[in-house]
């Protein structure tokens, strides 16, 4: 867990005091003694707080005047605001410091000075930068330090609970998502085969109604005793070899459009399995790291005709026989 300490240099014996505890416990802490000679000091420090689970500020009347403390106390809440700093722990050293504006909405924790109330009225012998220094209680100073390490391990503790929540769903939802590719798979490869048969068992209907139809065509035409029946009798067989000839070829065009749309759609399929293949393999390799917009645009391609088949645009047109063209050639 990372932690960052915000504090008045006036006050860094307790701040490093702090600071080597917590650090004994395992955590990360960053305080700007740590910052190395030559590097951003407000650059690091922006680094720090950003990428801080917990902030500790250190707050007295020496960091009330410290322009470096409001600059961090300013951007730590605008952090907070934007929920990127879950936890925030005041420690206000004196009993009579007051909270800076923005901080007192957040409970905190007092240590007071040695001998507070024999000098409650001579602020200069605490605070000031060049005169000397009450020490803080003791045994307060101890206590605060052991409670706070306290509310850092529930903390911490937490941390790791989500973390593994978080896992666990997003271990959850990746198997999920993988199940589900699988079941579109299985489901993509049925359509896929079964749109082809049903292709490849029209187009055979298709091409027999046409050779039944060349069948009638010639029987017709090489009927020798035509010439010898009357012409009434004629013309009456030959309007019915006629209208079978045009449902045949208007079956046959039927069935031919549909098998070409059942091969249309098989191809779909095909290419829906690809396009998704795809989007399998990204998640397999980068799942773990990809956002959720990542994984979405990993699969928005597998709908690649957005949804549009040829059954959909289909018409009565599509096998309209158009006998009244074909009566008037014969008529012609």
């Amino acid at each position: 867990m990372n932690i960052f300490i915000s504090y008045s240099h006036i006050d860094n014996e307790f701040a490093y005091k702090l600071s080597s505890a917590l650090e004994s416990d395992g955590y990360d802490v960053f305080i700007d003694n740590k910052i190395p000679i030559g590097n951003n000091i407000y650059k690091d420090i922006g680094k720090g707080i950003a990428k801080a689970d917990a902030v500790i500020v250190v707050i007295s009347k020496n960091s009330n005047r410290s322009h470096f403390v409001a600059n961090e106390t300013i951007s730590m809440l605008s952090f907070l605001d934007k929920g990127r700093i879950p936890l925030v722990i005041p420690v206000v050293l004196g009993t009579d410091t007051p909270l800076p504006a923005g901080l007192n909405r957040f409970n905190y924790i007092v240590i007071p000075y040695e001998n507070e109330k024999d000098n409650s009225n001579d602020s200069s012998i605490r605070y000031d930068l060049y005169g000397p220094k009450i020490k803080l209680d003791s045994s307060l100073e101890e206590d605060a330090i052991e409670k706070i390490r306290l509310i850092l391990a529930a903390h911490d503790e937490k941390i790791k609970q989500n973390e593994e929540e978080q896992r666990k769903s997003e271990e959850k939802v990746k198997t999920g998502l993988s199940n589900y590719i699988e079941d579109v798979f299985a489901n993509l490869k049925e359509s896929e085969n079964r749109n082809k048969k049903f292709a490849f068992w029209l187009y055979l209907v298709s091409i027999i109604f046409l050779i039944a139809t060349i069948v009638i065509a010639v029987a017709f035409a090489v009927n020798k005793d035509w010439q010898t029946l009357n012409v009434e009798y004629m013309i009456a067989y030959g309007v019915v070899c006629l209208f079978v000839i045009i449902i045949l070829i208007s079956l046959s065009k039927l069935l031919f459009t549909l098998a070409k749309s059942f091969m249309v759609e098989a191809i779909r399929c095909s290419d829906r399995i690809h396009a998704i293949s795809f989007g399998k393999f990204f998640l397999d390799a980068y799942g773990a790291e990809a956002s959720h917009e990542e994984v979405l645009r990993a699969f928005s391609s597998w709908n690649i005709d957005n949804g549009s088949t040829l059954f959909r645009n289909q018409s009565g047109e599509d096998y309209d026989p158009k006998i009244a063209d074909i009566i008037s050639v014969l008529k012609k």
